[in-house]
């Protein structure tokens, strides 16, 4: 399943203008309950016997397989160099906070990369001015040699000017939306509070790094297909 996100402009009430995370899916299932589908997934394969899907959706689940990222930085105008460092630098946001949040690898062409960065000047989704968003989708693929593998695919928009006027966005904005969509990628829903990676962003005061709370969900994710894996890789080591 294909999932959708966008991370929108409004504003918050007594506060200049800022950014209000939204989010919209394609389909029913929020992208928690899909991780945790996943999860599902992983544990009713083991109780099947069948260790290599198990293991596969743990690792659709933690993401720890090296994934290949293209920034396409053909339309970000004098702001690709700050629109790069943005992006690297919100991916080092969360290596510093979970160090083994992702392996990305920056490739040098679309066609060979898992995750497609774009950058525009601006981001619009059903008519209105985003700052950025992403579309992914997980899966197991079986191959011919009889292993099975997960899959991880997307795309992620992040907008290089201000709505409303050609003022860029700030490193710390692009970064702020970096972050928060490389959160969708890796499993994380949208949150409510001001002050979150993955919650509302006033414009004056960009978040620079994750909540405990966020830290939280992720470990707890990660723990549990980390578990998971433990059991499939002694039940394989037992046949």
């Amino acid at each position: 399943m294909a999932l959708r996100f966008k991370l929108a402009f409004g504003v918050l009430a007594g506060l200049a203008s800022a950014f209000v995370s939204a989010a919209e899916f394609q389909g029913s299932n929020r992208v928690m309950d899909v991780m945790l589908h996943h999860l599902d997934r992983a544990q009713s394969s083991l109780d099947a016997g069948d260790v290599k899907s198990a293991m596969a959706w743990t690792e659709a689940v933690m993401m720890d397989r090296q994934e290949k990222v293209y920034l396409d930085l053909s339309c970000a105008g004098n702001q690709s160099s700050t629109a790069a460092n943005a992006f690297k630098g919100a991916l080092q946001m969360w290596l510093d906070s979970l160090p083994n949040a992702a392996d990305l690898l920056f490739v040098k062409s679309e066609s060979e990369a898992d995750v497609v960065v774009r950058f525009n000047p601006q981001v619009v989704s059903e008519g209105l001015n985003v700052a950025g968003n992403i579309q992914w989708s997980r899966s197991i693929v079986p191959y011919a040699d009889g292993q099975v593998r997960a899959s991880v695919k997307a795309v992620i928009q992040v907008r290089t000017e201000r709505p409303g006027s050609n003022q860029p966005m700030s490193f710390e904005l692009m970064r702020h939306t970096c972050a928060h969509e490389i959160g969708h990628l890796l499993g994380l829903g949208d949150s409510y509070r001001v002050g979150d990676l993955m919650g509302p962003l006033d414009l004056r005061a960009p978040v620079s790094k994750l909540s405990e709370t966020e830290l939280q969900a992720m470990r707890e994710m990660r723990d549990q297909a980390s578990r998971i894996r433990g059991i499939a890789l002694l039940s394989a080591a037992g046949r």
